[in-house]
């Protein structure tokens, strides 16, 4: 199995001599009510951007309703012109289980990284980068073990370096042999740098690396570091920045669009609308990092 890749070659060497202390910018910001966005995905045009929500009024996401969305943006990857086109409710074996989905480039295949099993399902789009198409694609069409659950994934456009963080311990790579081929791992490599965060992104080639964190007091900050292109054994802090601040904010999800120059921070928030009721908001940021 493997993807053709196309123009994509692998990145090798680096030089930290000219790293720059660039900034990152808060440009935009829009909320979708009473929905958890578990995962999301921008098209290679940035017309297109997709999430995987759980409509969730209990408090308790395993009893929630899973849902695809497409919004459609009238400017190309301003979020603040988006508007929602599809709303398709998941059903059926192949969805049942948690589980992010991630879309590499060309957008023809979702993999979807199942939280409890440690396994990764193959999908195939009948429409590129569109995840409202999964329910017309039947069952998945390859299924691979994992040594590790992958509950946030971020990977290198060549589909050879997989990552995956969590926690106050370090970040999860999962080298392949051959691109977005995950019937042989090449090797694997835990790097036990205590990190705040559990949400990485990287940049398109490999040098920038971002982190998500979550601070007391509901701020939620961006990390960003720089690296030999995705060797997680050298990153070095560039700076970090204050994105968001509210109610007990929770980072759900980032990724950098494909020409790097902008990141999108998903943030969930839990508000009380009635006495004995929860129910969850999810903040879409928008920051300009080049």
């Amino acid at each position: 199995m493997g993807i053709n890749l196309g123009p994509f070659a692998r990145i090798v060497g680096h030089n930290f001599n000219n790293v720059a202390r660039s900034s990152v910018v808060k440009i935009a910001e829009t909320q979708i009510d009473d929905l958890i966005v578990e995962t999301t995905a921008i098209s290679s045009d940035g017309r297109k951007f997709y999430c995987h929500v759980i409509v969730d009024y209990d408090g308790n996401p395993s009893s929630g309703v899973s849902y695809l969305q497409e919004y459609t943006l009238s400017t190309p990857m301003m979020i603040g012109s988006m508007a929602l086109t599809k709303n398709v409710k998941l059903g059926g074996r192949p969805y049942i289980d948690p589980g992010l989905f991630f879309i590499p480039p060309l957008g023809n295949t979702a993999f979807q990284f199942r939280q409890f099993n440690q396994r990764v399902s193959l999908f195939p789009l009948t429409s590129p980068y569109d995840l409202t198409t999964l329910p017309s694609t039947g069952q998945y069409t390859e299924e691979f073990s994992l040594p590790i659950d992958m509950l946030h994934v971020a990977a290198s456009p060549d589909g050879l370096e997989f990552f995956s963080c969590f926690k106050n311990h370090g970040i999860y790579r999962l080298s392949l042999r051959d691109p977005w081929d995950f019937s042989y791992l090449a090797r694997d490599q835990w790097n036990y740098t205590h990190y705040p965060f559990n949400i990485i992104a990287f940049k398109p080639d490999g040098r920038t690396m971002y982190g998500l964190e979550s601070k007391l007091g509901g701020e939620v900050v961006m990390h960003q570091y720089a690296l030999a292109p995705w060797d997680i054994d050298t990153l070095s802090l560039v700076g970090s920045y204050s994105i968001y601040k509210g109610e007990s904010p929770l980072p759900t999800g980032l990724f950098v669009s494909e020409n790097g120059k902008y990141a999108y921070a998903i943030i969930s928030e839990n508000n009380w609308f009635a006495p004995t009721n929860l129910r969850f908001i999810t903040k879409i940021i928008q920051l300009q990092i080049s």
